[in-house]
């Protein structure tokens, strides 16, 4: 007489270690992603740098176009996403960064056209700013009150080169 039962392919142990195995990655996707390691890469001038979600920032959205209202986050590098659901992001507004210590690097995408006045007033910790060359318009006391090690990057006859001209501020040339 034939033996027809069938031994179980997985023992109770094994589907426990594949249990454990994919709480693991959940709960490492979870950490990355409050932690703003979404993935997405952007290219800001000649530096690559992995943007912030969305969730960090409050915004405003008319006509389809964004405006930052306030960053929400103690992130020490900002690398601002060009589109929040879809929609483009045209302008940083007033105070939106102001008196952020946590922030040190903050990487402004191209399409943005405008940052507000003292939108970035007295980050004490803030060195680098990289403005795009579609900024033409910056509120005068926007970098007023940063560090002395504090540098614009952007391109060679910029808006954002003029402007550090004007106010004594450093800058250089992102080649």
């Amino acid at each position: 007489m034939e033996n027809n039962e069938r031994k179980p392919r997985f023992s109770l142990m094994s589907i426990s270690i594949i249990i454990m195995v994919l709480l693991v990655v959940a709960v490492g996707a979870i950490i990355a992603l409050v932690s703003g390691f979404n993935g997405k890469e952007l290219k800001y001038g000649s530096v690559k740098a992995k943007i912030l979600p969305e969730e960090n920032f409050t915004i405003e959205v008319e006509d389809g176009e964004v405006a930052i209202i306030s960053f929400n986050s103690e992130a020490s590098t900002v690398a601002i996403p060009d589109k929040f659901d879809g929609d483009k992001l045209r302008s940083i507004e007033e105070e939106a960064f102001m008196e952020n210590n946590s922030i040190s690097k903050v990487l402004i995408p191209d399409g943005v056209e405008k940052i507000g006045d003292k939108a970035f007033y007295y980050c004490m910790n803030l060195q680098y700013v990289y403005i795009p060359e579609s900024v033409t318009e910056i509120g005068l006391n926007s970098f007023m009150g940063n560090g002395d090690n504090f540098t614009v990057y952007g391109k060679k006859n910029s808006y954002a080169e003029e402007f550090c001209e004007m106010h004594s501020i450093q800058f250089k040339v992102d080649k």
